[in-house]
């Protein structure tokens, strides 16, 4: 996440390498959809991504227009503002709802045997193209959407890695490494530079139980790093507005945002379950629950 927030802050030194953090985001947002037993609901899906994509895009339109006099930039059409929003980091809510939905509706087709091949292939193939792609000027967010496609593909080659003979998954991965050395070396991408940097993490991740270990410190931080994104522009722009720059708008941003999402989380421990309650037990408002919770 501190390279996401690295990446936003529009520091040049490392801003390639911090970008590869979304990578590694989307890389493991996939991966963990693949291998999930849990069945999610359209609604439940919405309710996670949409809702909050929704809600903050309200909250930086309305800061937007008191600083600028509009809520999307001049330049947007239609598409823009709805998939990119007024603050152009939200252009990942939309995107990964739609790629989880996606892998929602196919999961029987994850169980083939072919498909961790498949999903490699492909993600050896767009990798290798990058030379092709990687100056293409789209209108947001679809710039965004096209440096993602290789993640989603690395993500579900991963999650499907385990089901099938261990060697041909070896030899893939080995090859989609082969592949981001060749970007960076021969053709000098900023695309090798940056998958090289999100799927390192997670080759060690899916190939060990280190991380996966209980440890309440890691715990705390990755269940925190949903906050930091949705409101690390609101503090950057503050930081801006005081005059930090150079390195310390980003460290700065992290710190302040991680300490904004602790705080709130340590004065609503139950969400916003904790701040619907009273509302809620004071005009004796329904309690809707799901379905599933209705059944004997």
């Amino acid at each position: 996440m501190f390279g996401i927030v690295w990446f936003h802050s529009g520091v040049g030194v490392c801003r390639v390498v911090a970008h590869g953090g979304l990578m590694f985001f989307i890389i493991i947002s996939v991966y963990f959809a693949v291998t999930s037993r849990r069945r999610h609901s359209l609604a439940e899906r919405a309710g996670r991504l949409l809702v909050p994509c929704l809600a903050w895009s309200v909250f930086y339109g309305l800061i937007f227009y008191v600083r600028r006099g509009h809520v999307f930039p001049e330049n947007y059409t239609l598409p823009s503002m709805v998939l990119a929003t007024p603050s152009i980091h939200l252009w990942f809510l939309p995107f990964i709802f739609l790629v989880l939905v996606g892998i929602d509706s196919l999961r029987n087709i994850f169980e083939k045997p072919a498909v961790p091949a498949l999903a490699g292939a492909a993600a050896i193939v767009s990798l290798l193209s990058a030379p092709l792609w990687q100056d293409m000027h789209l209108a947001d967010p679809f710039t965004q959407y096209l440096y993602s496609v290789p993640a989603v593909f690395i993500g579900i080659f991963f999650g499907c890695y385990g089901r099938g003979d261990p060697l041909p998954g070896r030899l893939i991965s080995a090859i989609i490494v082969l592949s981001l050395l060749v970007l960076i070396c021969r053709f000098h991408s900023e695309v090798g530079t940056l998958y090289m940097v999100g799927i390192a993490p997670c080759i060690f991740l899916f190939y060990s139980n280190v991380i996966l270990a209980g440890n309440k410190t890691l715990f705390l931080l990755s269940s925190s790093v949903f906050g930091i994104y949705l409101l690390h522009p609101f503090w950057q722009m503050f930081f801006r507005f005081i005059g930090v720059t150079s390195c310390f708008l980003p460290i700065a941003t992290f710190v302040l945002s991680m300490a904004s999402v602790l705080l709130v989380k340590e004065l609503f421990p139950g969400g916003i379950a904790a701040v619907w309650r009273p509302v809620r037990n004071r005009w004796h408002l329904p309690l809707v629950r799901p379905a599933s919770a209705q059944r004997p």
